[in-house]
């Protein structure tokens, strides 16, 4: 399978991790089977891939991604196996065992600029005005420049390619 999103989702397929879109179709994420985290790919501004600066997504993003940077501000709040009790009082009308399942998400930015490929793996703490202004953890990976062909080594040979690309035909309503 050649080296593209599909591709990507393919493999991820093959391995047991499940792709869903929220409710809210702009924010696809991809969940790990163990249900304890989720992947977003999104487009990271100039900054990205850089471990020295603070980067942010290149376009603003809206409420799904707000809602899961929150998440992952309440995730740091981690009480361990502290035993509050049988009488503790979670808040009026709350049933501790119907708390929703928390998802840590990580965001892997990518850059792409005439020197290469930028990318890295993040987890945001921080939101404001659609764009993610702070991160509790940064996975930084090398540059990849434009004109490195490792990548090539990775695609099936053109003998195991499709003889005739998929087309999709659209119109205009």
């Amino acid at each position: 399978m050649p080296l593209t999103v599909t591709g990507a989702q393919e493999a991820f397929r093959r391995r047991d991790v499940r792709r869903v879109g929220s409710r809210f179709a702009a924010s696809p994420r991809t969940i790990h089977p163990s249900g304890e985290f989720a992947v977003v790919a999104t487009t990271g501004d100039d900054l990205t891939g850089l471990a020295e600066l603070l980067p942010t997504t290149k376009y603003a993003k809206g409420y799904a991604t707000a809602a899961a940077v929150a998440m992952n501000g309440q995730l740091t709040l981690d009480f361990g196996d502290f035993d509050f009790g049988s009488d503790f009082d979670f808040g009026s009308g709350c049933d501790r065992a119907a708390e929703p399942v928390a998802l840590r998400t990580w965001f892997m930015l990518f850059h792409t600029g005439d020197e290469g490929f930028r990318v890295e793996l993040s987890l945001p703490d921080g939101i404001a005005d659609g764009r993610i202004t702070s991160w509790a953890e940064r996975i930084v990976l090398p540059p990849f420049p434009r004109d490195d062909d490792r990548l090539a080594d990775l695609l099936p040979a053109a003998e195991d390619r499709p003889a005739s690309e998929v087309v999709v035909a659209a119109t205009r309503r």
